[in-house]
């Protein structure tokens, strides 16, 4: 290679096909393979073929609850069950493309030439913890896309309505996939609030009314459902009882806990992260130090977006160690 433009040009084509590869490879594999994934069959299916037979005002009646679940993955997934069943294994298969188109735009938004955002978009569609989940029905990837989505709008908002209000909806979105979904949201608002200043009153409603329908929908029939918004967790803080179902062993355990309490938890988490993410752990352990070095030399103030990405990152996983599951 003559010049480093030739060199990331040569890496993009590489990632660019092994991620074609990989997508052919497992739409092949979806189209002729029956559904295996446990907890795709034990609700996240019945859930989505309740939305189409009764809506989304009633929830399908699962062992422990789970038919509570917050469903916007499920009603995206209900969407393929209503074009033809045999494709619901393709249901990552498209997250995952649309994760990487998110995460090349978030590239270029952050300062990445070209060939570069294609092997950073790459490297976060082929990323382990989504290569296990391609042909289920779970909706993890889902909510890794539309948070990426969220971050790309709100570090790129302009104050325009239609910014504002494409924010509203994908934070609705993302409110609506998981439970820890408001949580990621309210993590994105604080370390995104400066843009966020000086956008009109009225503006602020238009972004605020969509993530309101979209994502507090399933909180609020839940609380008319059951009293508690959250539920089937069996929840207690602050002298505040929500009561699910009792000995939820989902809510009773959080990964914090089980790395210090669970008899070897400390070893069998270093094994799993590295088994998840291998070399990419060397990678980010490098950035992160080199970007603390820059940072005390003073060397970093041209790195502020660099900065507050990184640390919602870090904000991010240890919501992730919080977090019951």
């Amino acid at each position: 290679f003559t010049s480093m433009k030739q060199l990331e040009s040569f890496a993009a084509t590489i990632c660019v096909w092994a991620l074609i590869y990989f997508l052919a490879q497992q739409s092949y594999l979806g189209l002729v393979s029956p559904m295996t994934e446990i907890d795709s069959l034990v609700y996240h299916i019945p859930i989505a073929r309740h939305i189409l037979n009764h809506g989304w005002l009633s929830v399908p009646q699962i062992e422990q609850g789970w038919g509570y679940y917050p469903s916007v993955g499920e009603t995206i997934l209900a969407g393929l069950l209503l074009l033809n069943p045999s494709l619901l294994n393709l249901f990552n298969v498209l997250g995952i493309a649309l994760v990487f188109f998110v995460s090349f735009s978030l590239g270029k938004a952050y300062g990445l030439r070209r060939d570069l955002s294609l092997v950073f978009a790459a490297a976060v569609s082929l990323l382990q913890p989504a290569l296990r989940l391609v042909n289920t029905q779970t909706v993890d990837i889902w909510f890794q896309l539309f948070a990426l989505l969220s971050v790309l709008l709100l570090a790129s908002i302009r104050k325009s309505s239609r910014q504002v209000l494409a924010s509203g909806i994908v934070l609705g979105l993302l409110t609506g996939t998981k439970y820890s979904g408001p949580f990621a949201v309210l993590l994105f608002l604080l370390f995104f609030r400066r843009n966020l200043r000086g956008i009109q009153f009225s503006k602020l409603v238009l972004g605020l009314l969509p993530l309101l329908l979209l994502g507090g929908f399933w909180y609020v029939r839940n609380t008319f459902l059951t009293g508690n918004p959250f539920y089937p967790a069996d929840l207690s803080f602050l002298g505040l009882t929500l009561r699910g179902v009792v000995n939820n062993t989902i809510t009773d355990w959080f990964p914090l806990k089980s790395i210090f309490f669970y008899p070897g938890g400390i070893r069998i988490f270093v094994s799993s992260l590295v088994s998840e993410y291998a070399v990419w752990l060397v990678f980010l352990g490098y950035f992160l130090l080199r970007l603390f070095v820059d940072q005390e030399g003073g060397k970093a103030s041209h790195l502020k977006d660099t900065l507050r990405i990184s640390y919602l990152g870090t904000a991010l996983s240890a919501l992730y160690l919080l977090i019951p599951g």
